[in-house]
């Protein structure tokens, strides 16, 4: 069998940003899931998402309460099913509790602890390199952090913390880049959230890319843009020439099936005009062909509107998703809703009663008869 080599740049562009966050309660490890601009799928088996109200609506989230669900999660995301393809960022909070679930269940299932806790790093460091290794996705996984004292130079240090000794080692060898995410106070006496990005006596950190300062703002978004910065022109061409061409595909194969599904509702009242209706039938094919011209009309404007330039559709995107990930940080303000009034320029209809063959003008189907004088009709079609 022979081999396959590639370049450097190959295998950076079809990796993506992966990423371990470990902090203590509060620090704001689940609030971080949320910064990055762009569809964010987030694996919580913490119950601890309050902190994510207010998300923006590509924010999107799975409860995990077993190693079974973190593995049907991953088949999903894995294959592209169920609307997963479509999330840029996947991120597990915290892997910490899921390696506590999985501890449980082991321990319930033999009476040997030395068992239970050599099943759990076998299967916790299977399903990690499962998830981190996923194909052009960023890979975000928090957990918690643990304090720990040099017994012979009594120098206390901030670490990655999962149930196991070996786990708990071996956690951070797996990623590119590890932070601690670390609340301090300004000098005014306020906290504010930090990331720290390299390793010190304290903080267990390091960052492969090079990219980052010692200290940076908790946001996922900036901190990719500072990392792809980084990396060989070729790669960022590469993945941003593949962004292109992926998102002009789905723009036709869209366009392409919302306008023959269109126009095959249009279509299809037309022809049945040559077959002798029921009145009630009548009814029913002049309500079903305004509906599918009203279709076709809104599909033809959407069209339009996807036919702007790429590059000022991802300039509005990308300032708006700033904004949605800025605002998670910062303290909430009061909103107030506007609503635009609509303009009322429909055309009056004219409407025949089944019954009676009565008109009747309204701008809307009437319930009833009041064309003629004791019909009790209730079926109309537009005349």
């Amino acid at each position: 069998m022979g081999i396959k080599i590639i370049s450097i740049a190959e295998a950076i562009e079809n990796t993506g940003i992966k990423m371990l966050v470990h902090g203590q309660a509060g620090t704001g490890k689940t609030v971080l899931c949320a910064t990055a601009g762009e569809p964010t799928l987030i694996l919580s088996a913490e119950a601890g998402l309050l902190s994510l109200m207010g998300a923006p609506d590509y924010i999107k989230a799975i409860l995990i309460q077993s190693i079974q669900d973190l593995e049907d999660a991953y088949e999903s995301i894995s294959e592209g099913l169920d609307g997963t393809e479509d999330y840029k960022w996947i991120c597990l909070d915290s892997i910490s509790e899921i390696a506590e679930q999985v501890l449980s269940s082991e321990k319930e299932n033999t009476k040997d602890a030395r068992q239970a806790y050599g099943v759990l790093s076998e299967k916790m460091t299977k399903v990690l390199r499962c998830f981190r290794d996923l194909p052009n996705r960023n890979v975000l996984m928090t957990c918690k952090q643990e304090r720990q004292t040099d017994e012979d130079t009594g120098v206390t240090s901030y670490v990655p913390s999962l149930p196991g000794k070996r786990l708990t080692q071996g956690v951070s060898y797996m990623f590119d880049e590890v932070f601690a995410i670390r609340v301090e106070k300004d000098d005014e006496g306020e906290d504010y959230h930090i990331l720290q990005c390299h390793k010190d006596r304290k903080y267990e950190a390091k960052d492969r890319s090079g990219a980052l300062d010692m200290f940076e703002e908790p946001n996922l978004k900036r901190l990719a843009a500072k990392i792809l910065a980084a990396m060989p022109d070729d790669v960022k061409e590469a993945k941003e020439k593949a962004k292109v061409e992926v998102k002009k595909e789905v723009k036709k194969e869209v366009k392409t099936e919302a306008k023959a599904e269109v126009k095959q509702k249009v279509k299809a009242p037309e022809q049945e005009k040559e077959v002798e209706l029921t009145p009630k039938q009548k009814v029913a094919a002049a309500k079903e062909k305004r509906l599918a011209e009203e279709a076709l009309a809104e599909a033809e404007e959407e069209s339009n509107e996807q036919s702007a330039p790429d590059e000022e559709v991802l300039d509005e995107n990308e300032s708006s998703s700033v904004d949605d990930a800025d605002s998670l940080f910062q303290s909430s303000e009061e909103t107030t809703d506007v609503d635009n009034d609509s303009d009322s320029g429909e055309e009056t209809q004219v409407w025949i009663c089944v019954e009676c063959d009565g008109e009747i003008i309204s701008d809307e189907e009437p319930t009833e008869c009041s064309a003629t004088e004791g019909c009790a009709g209730e079926d109309f079609y537009e005349g």
